[in-house]
């Protein structure tokens, strides 16, 4: 996600307050959701090296020193052994499920934005910056799509396809809070957490 949001102080605008110089007549934000990259389904051979790898993991670990000791009367090694022997079972677990956990997934995605030295990533960038341009110049000129519905407080659920939008197609979309959505259809993503990273 890329987003902008505009602050508009005049006094010549309707609605404006004696206090226009310090408060916002208009606040509008353009928001530009990159392509989703999508991860292929999992696989047996995806299971079963998930599988190696946390095997591995644990025989290399603390465990078996562990349980030893705990053998030997102590407590808190027993308490210690107990603890990574639940967190093995559980890796286990959710390795051998047939579809990525919300976890995994999370690692596959972070792997591909990053590959290539983030090549992907500054991409998105460079394109999200391009799109940020575009709407900006049709926000100013009022040529955004529904911009008269922009402030409309409706609810909309953004995590489902909305109204015109086919998969695969890129348009913009206004939301309620002069907020404006440009993605492509069948990415949905939520809109709760945009942060301002760069200051000019």
């Amino acid at each position: 996600m890329t987003s902008l949001k505009i602050d508009v102080y005049s006094a010549a605008i309707e609605g404006a307050d004696r206090r226009w110089e310090t408060r916002p007549v208009r606040t509008d934000r353009l928001v530009v959701a990159s392509d989703q990259v999508r991860i292929e389904p999992k696989t047996q051979d995806d299971i079963d090296a998930l599988v190696k790898a946390e095997n591995e993991r644990f025989a290399a670990g603390p465990t078996q020193d562990l349980i030893a000791k705990a053998n030997a009367g102590d407590r808190a090694a027993r308490k210690k052994a107990l603890k990574e022997q639940w967190r093995h079972d559980f890796r286990l677990k959710e390795a051998r499920q047939t579809n990525w956990t919300p976890a995994t997934a999370a690692l596959k995605h972070a792997g591909i934005w990053v590959a290539d030295d983030c090549s992907l990533l500054t991409g998105a960038l460079r394109s999200n910056n391009a799109e940020l341009e575009r709407m900006l110049v049709a926000l100013h000129d009022g040529s955004l799509p529904g911009q008269e519905l922009a402030g409309d407080e409706g609810k909309i659920d953004i995590m489902q396809p909305l109204p015109g939008e086919q998969d695969g197609v890129r348009m913009v979309n206004p939301l309620p809070g002069n907020t404006f959505l440009s993605r492509r259809g069948g990415d949905y993503a939520s809109l709760a957490h945009l942060y301002t990273w760069y200051e000019p």
